[in-house]
């Protein structure tokens, strides 16, 4: 019978604090960085002032443009590339931890081939796309 001994971060063990600080301040630098950097160039002041404001619930007329830029574009896909980062990361934490080998990828169970295959079928009928006449597969059923 194979036991599994579980490692638990507890106020004993802190070799893992100073790395997951590090990369705590990194995630956070990065994540400022991103708001800041883009098509529309924003500056750290104005950030910080519509922040306050928005903290504080006053009219935010003068950075109309800099709310809707940070607030409907940028933040939502830097928050969808975190979660979808964390949920890979947790994802391969799982796979190794299941088989027990570090080298472990998505072939193993043959995701990777699944994930194809999808990809492969949403591209032949066309699924990311809302316009119904140019689908590949209705194109080739009407065709004569």
């Amino acid at each position: 019978m194979h036991y599994v001994m579980i490692h638990v971060i507890s106020k004993h063990n802190t070799a893992y604090l100073p790395k997951f600080t590090i990369f705590i301040i990194i995630l956070i630098s990065l994540f400022i960085f991103s708001v800041l950097i883009g098509r529309y160039t924003i500056n750290f002041t104005d950030f910080i002032n519509l922040l306050a404001l928005k903290a504080t619930q006053q009219s935010i007329n003068a950075y109309t443009e800099i709310n809707t830029i940070i607030f409907s574009v940028r933040l939502p896909r830097i928050v969808a590339s975190i979660l979808i980062g964390s949920s890979l990361a947790v994802s391969g934490t799982v796979f190794q931890s299941v088989f027990r080998n570090p080298m472990v990828s998505a072939d193993v169970l043959g995701a990777a081939n699944g994930a194809g295959f999808g990809a492969a079928l949403g591209i032949l009928l066309s699924l990311g796309d809302y316009k119904e006449d140019n689908s590949p597969a209705k194109k080739l059923l009407v065709s004569q």
